[in-house]
């Protein structure tokens, strides 16, 4: 939308235009958009909590555990991110809160949480391969869990840094709107009415054909689903392939490499 032909939004403007007028795509978002993933994702954010509770307790304080701590972290952020952004449109909220943070909060951080995610699955992953395949190189005392936390955190913000360039608000004046309103209905009251009201909007970048090819389907696509897919698939058969011809001298001890074994 131009700014140069200010109009009073009930709802904010759609990212990638919703079909909110036929039926059955209402019908869709309010039960599915709205009611289930709001049902999914408290159900998860429950499950997230409970995890850290359990895994925060003295005794759990290796490496591994740490790791699953901040793996459910970021899993409640993209729970908490995403599951704002479906419920608000599903319910179709008109919130000026929602309006401002969707920008710079709620859709960059979304995708953060959800790069997090995958990207903390493939450091448990890789972990798991050195404690296994390389115990005695790299024994469980010398894997330092922020040795994982910190690059992924890292690398996670470094790819979502365009996301927070995709949209914008926009504040348009609605002062001539409400005097016309005052002249035309004489007895009502609009002391409340904001003046100023925000609106947010796609940027040029997000509408530019080379950066939704090159940066949302070829380099979204291969950083976090082809290279995450490959790592994981190799790191878990060299895994299996090892447990099948693993010898116990290789952990130095019978119980820690029972230890080894049960985290995997």
């Amino acid at each position: 939308m131009d700014a140069e032909h200010p109009k009073l939004l009930d709802v904010p403007q759609p990212m990638c235009g919703e079909l909110t007028e036929n039926p059955t795509v209402y019908i869709y978002k309010y039960y599915c958009g709205g009611l289930l993933v709001s049902t999914i994702g408290i159900v998860g954010i429950l499950g997230d909590v409970c995890s850290i509770l359990v895994l925060s307790r003295p005794k759990l304080q290796d490496c591994f555990h740490q790791l699953l701590i901040a793996l459910a972290a970021f899993d409640i952020l993209y729970i908490v991110c995403g599951g704002i952004n479906y419920t608000v449109r599903a319910f179709e909220f008109k919130s000026d809160i929602y309006t401002i943070a969707f920008p710079h909060f709620i859709y960059p951080f979304a995708n953060i949480g959800l790069c997090g995610t995958i990207f903390m699955t493939v450091a448990i992953s890789i972990e798991r391969f050195l404690g296994i395949c390389y115990p005695l190189h790299l024994p469980p005392h010398n894997r330092k869990s922020w040795f994982y936390i910190l690059p992924v955190a890292v690398l996670a913000i470094l790819v979502n840094i365009p996301k927070f360039l995709e949209s914008e608000v926009t504040w348009y004046y609605e002062g001539n709107a409400i005097e016309n309103l005052k002249v035309q209905v004489g007895n009502v009251t609009v002391l409340d009415i904001p003046q100023w009201v925000p609106t947010y909007h796609v940027t040029p970048l997000r509408r530019n054909s080379e950066y939704m090819k090159y940066y949302i389907v070829y380099f979204r696509m291969i950083i976090t689903a082809v290279i995450p897919l490959i790592l994981m698939v190799f790191l878990n058969l060299r895994i299996i392939i090892d447990i099948g011809t693993i010898k116990v001298k290789r952990f130095g001890s019978n119980s820690r490499w029972r230890s080894e074994l049960n985290l995997f």
